[in-house]
């Protein structure tokens, strides 16, 4: 989710070294650094008002698969 790497970068500086920390750039900040991190967040921003939660009590089951991971003779 293009709209969380901001807060990541911020999580990401605080546990990196401060030499670390400070070679992290912040698409918010340098969005020049970013190229197409203007059309991921349009795209994001569409999406979750084109889209709807699908509850998990509306589906009937899930199918339990079951597999083997040895050689079949």
């Amino acid at each position: 989710m293009p709209s969380e790497v901001s807060r990541v970068v911020e999580v990401w500086k605080q546990s990196a070294g401060e030499k670390i920390a400070q070679t992290l750039a912040d698409p918010s900040q340098y969005d020049n650094l970013f190229p197409g991190i203007k059309d991921a967040m349009k795209t994001q921003q569409y999406l979750e008002k084109s889209t709807k939660p699908i509850p998990a009590a509306s589906t009937s089951s899930v199918p339990v698969r079951t597999c083997c991971f040895h050689d079949s003779p």
